[in-house]
């Protein structure tokens, strides 16, 4: 599915990383200083790609004039702007435009499979090159909030259970982020609906679920139910 500012190709965070990393291989050879943007709910195999290449990768709110900035200002401090990525689809290239456009996004992963012989019936092989960067397990929901106490709740009740863990939490804009060993979790009011989401990625699923496991016990004592299976899956 094309429209004016996204491509959508199940799964959005594979794509996204197997863009950062047929992104850097077409430039690696113009530039020693490669940037990418990420957002702070896209999948850490960007970080990992960035690290096997030597790339800077630097991570932003959700949003793509977020990543639209995060690339302009790399450019102007003498960084070779490769991509901006963010979980929903959104992809930007600053060499087109700062902002968010699904059909030069789409005429690029065309390119990439022309230019790797493969038919877009084989981009699940294309995806399963990325293993070698890391292997995770996602997780992602979202329930329907429209009351600012409710709101404001949520974001007291889930810092108040992150903070207690063994872990880094850190506010990005409206999302907290937490970190730990195993993976990270970020919570976030929706910026387009009157919903929050929450997502997990991790290696080691076992040092997140039980994270989840407890902000879902105290966000039902307000009511807000999370998913009945706190799972994270691997894709």
């Amino acid at each position: 599915f094309v429209d004016r500012d996204r491509s959508v190709i199940p799964d959005l965070n594979d794509i996204a990383a197997l863009l950062v990393l047929a992104g850097i291989r077409e430039y690696m050879n113009k530039s020693d200083r490669l940037f990418v943007a990420k957002t702070v709910t896209t999948t850490d195999l960007v970080f990992d790609i960035g690290e096997h290449f030597q790339s800077c990768v630097e991570e932003t709110p959700v949003g793509s004039r977020f990543l639209g900035n995060a690339l302009v200002k790399a450019k102007e401090k003498g960084l070779f702007p490769v991509i901006g990525v963010e979980d929903s689809a959104g992809i930007v290239y600053e060499e087109f435009t700062a902002g968010k456009d699904g059909l030069f996004a789409l005429a690029k992963i065309l390119r990439y499979l022309s230019a790797d012989k493969r038919s877009s019936g084989e981009l699940q092989g294309a995806l399963r090159e990325l293993i070698k960067f890391g292997k995770y397990y996602r997780f992602k929901d979202s329930f329907r909030v429209s009351d600012n106490r409710v709101k404001e709740q949520i974001l007291h009740e889930s810092e108040a259970i992150l903070s207690e863990e063994d872990g880094e939490l850190h506010t990005v804009r409206d999302a907290l982020k937490f970190r730990n060993r195993g993976g990270w979790i970020v919570i976030r009011p929706s910026g387009t609906e009157p919903k929050f989401r929450i997502y997990a990625e991790a290696e080691q699923p076992d040092k997140i679920e039980p994270v989840l496991k407890k902000i879902a016990s105290r966000l039902d004592r307000i009511n807000v139910k999370l998913a009945p299976e706190l799972v994270l899956r691997e894709y």
